[in-house]
């Protein structure tokens, strides 16, 4: 006895909490297009976090964090192509995720195990396959909606994807002491200005999603200094860069709200 419970009904309770614990959640439906665009979109962003996540992990650096959000990251990836498939299945969006399936069944298993520096560069090349088809993904489901606020969602989602990428490619060059990803590093950083820039430009824009974007604008400066640190700035770049994604996160989802209206 324990307390005035047996053994045998406190394991019979603890293996009923573990069994709610780890049963799959529930898939929400997609309610529009510009909402399945803002889901796929986000797939995109999932690639470059796990890459991310994987190298903190590697590298010893908020190496907790990191797991719990590499963790998410995999529940969320799958659950939102759950959705995106039921959405295609009942919509008329000619989408094909059969590619992102497949490219996503080979780099599971590789994010479910410990970080490997000398196979993280197949891993990168690799995740760098599924976020182009996550990426065409997203411009079928753009194109299907032939909406302005549709290529708004497009194109504010993809600076999410952007700021993890940013941190990813930082971060292997710590890890691999290399200067081999400078260039990638620095498209990424140009397009994520640029982008900002026809953002801050479109009409449309309410004064909310106007001020969330100089919000995101500040952000951004603060994520290319830690970026441009003489010393090994890993932590402070993640930590700007998971500011950044929500600055953006919050902006498109104001715009995915603004289409569906």
């Amino acid at each position: 006895m324990y307390f005035g419970i047996t053994v045998k009904a406190l394991l019979s309770y603890c293996v009923a909490i573990l069994s709610i614990a780890l049963a799959p959640l529930a898939v929400a439906d997609i309610t529009s297009e510009a909402d399945a665009i803002n889901i796929a979109g986000k797939q995109r962003m999932y690639t470059q976090r796990m890459l991310k996540d994987y190298v903190l992990i590697g590298l010893n650096v908020r190496k907790r964090k990191a797991q719990d959000e590499l963790d998410d990251a995999i529940s969320n990836f799958e659950g939102n192509l759950s959705q995106l498939e039921a959405y295609v299945q009942k919509s008329n969006a000619q989408l094909d995720l059969s590619g992102v399936q497949q490219l996503w069944q080979n780099l599971k298993p590789v994010y479910l195990k410990a970080p490997d520096k000398k196979a993280v560069e197949t891993l990168r090349k690799d995740t760098e396959q599924l976020l182009k088809a996550s990426h065409e993904a997203v411009l079928s489901l753009q194109a299907h909606s032939k909406s302005a606020p549709g290529r708004l969602v497009n194109l504010s989602g993809r600076q999410r994807m952007l700021s993890q990428r940013i941190a990813a490619l930082y971060g292997l060059g710590i890890w691999l002491n290399s200067d081999q990803y400078v260039s990638l590093y620095e498209q990424a950083s140009t397009e994520i200005d640029t982008s900002l820039n026809q953002l801050s430009s479109e009409k449309t824009n309410t004064s909310e999603i106007n001020s969330k974007l100089k919000k995101a604008r500040r952000q951004y400066k603060r994520l290319i200094t830690s970026a441009g640190a003489d010393k090994d700035a890993t932590a402070l770049v993640a930590r700007s860069a998971e500011k950044m994604f929500e600055r953006m996160n919050e902006i498109t989802s104001l715009y995915a709200t603004q289409a569906s209206q």
